[in-house]
C-alpha cells in the first residue's frame, strides 16, 4: 500500500514541480534578454561617443586664419580660457535649427565671459559656400575651416552640426552631436563655458583664519 502512495506521491509532485521550474526558465530567459539588450545599447552607445568629441578628450592645437584673415590658434587659450566650436555646412538644415542657439550662446558668452571665453564656428564647406552662408545668416563669430583633413579627423568632424567646448589646453569639456534647440542644452553649453572657481578652504574649529 505504502509504495504505491509514494509511487503516486511522487508523480504529483513532479507534475507539480515542471511548471514551477518551467516559470523559472521563461524568468530566466526574459531577464538574460533584458540584460543583452542593455548591453546591446550600451555598446551602440560607445560607438557613437567614440566617434564625436565628448568631455575627456584631448585635442592637437592648429594656427589658421578666419574669413575675414584674422590669424587665430584654436586648441590653446589663456589660462583658464575656453573655446565655443561650432561645426557645421552651409547644406545642414539641422545646423540651420541650431542657429539661434549658437547665436544665443555667442551673446552671452561674450556679455558674461569677456575675454576669457571666445566662439568659432568651424565650416565644413569650402571658403565661397562658407563666405555667402555667413554673409546669408548674419554670424556674429568668427569663421574658419580646418587647415586638412587629418586635423577635422583629430577634432572629430564626422557630422553636423556640433558643438564642442575646450579648456585652455585643447582638453574637451562639453561635445554634443545633433541640433542643439533645447534651453537645458543651451545651459549644458554655458556651464561648461564657464572657469571652475576655486573653493575657499574649510575653517578649522578653533583656529583663526
Amino acid at each position: 500500500m505504502l509504495p504505491g502512495f509514494a509511487k503516486r506521491l511522487a508523480r504529483a509532485t513532479a507534475r507539480a514541480f515542471v511548471p514551477t521550474a518551467l516559470v523559472a526558465a521563461l524568468g530566466l530567459v526574459f531577464v538574460l534578454g533584458v540584460k543583452n539588450q542593455s548591453l546591446k545599447r550600451e555598446v551602440r552607445r560607445l560607438r557613437v561617443q567614440d566617434k564625436v568629441p565628448h568631455a575627456g578628450v584631448v585635442v592637437p592645437v592648429f594656427r589658421t586664419v578666419t574669413l575675414t584673415g584674422d590669424s587665430v590658434t584654436i586648441g590653446a587659450g589663456q589660462p583658464g580660457g575656453r573655446q565655443v566650436l561650432f561645426y557645421f555646412t552651409s547644406t545642414c538644415p539641422y545646423c540651420i535649427q541650431t542657429l539661434p542657439a549658437w547665436k544665443r550662446i555667442t551673446s552671452e558668452v561674450q556679455t558674461r565671459e569677456g575675454d576669457v571665453a571666445a566662439v568659432f564656428g568651424i565650416s565644413l564647406d569650402s571658403v565661397d559656400a562658407t563666405t555667402r552662408y555667413t554673409a546669408v545668416h548674419a554670424l556674429r563669430f568668427p569663421v574658419l575651416r580646418f587647415p586638412d583633413a587629418k586635423t577635422a579627423a583629430l577634432y572629430r568632424a564626422v557630422g553636423v552640426p556640433m558643438t564642442v567646448v575646450l579648456d585652455d589646453d585643447g582638453h574637451v569639456l562639453y561635445g554634443r552631436a545633433g541640433a542643439l534647440t533645447e534651453r537645458v542644452a543651451i545651459d549644458s553649453v554655458l556651464a561648461a563655458v564657464r572657469p571652475t572657481s576655486p573653493q575657499p578652504p574649510t575653517p578649522v574649529p578653533g583656529r583663526v583664519n
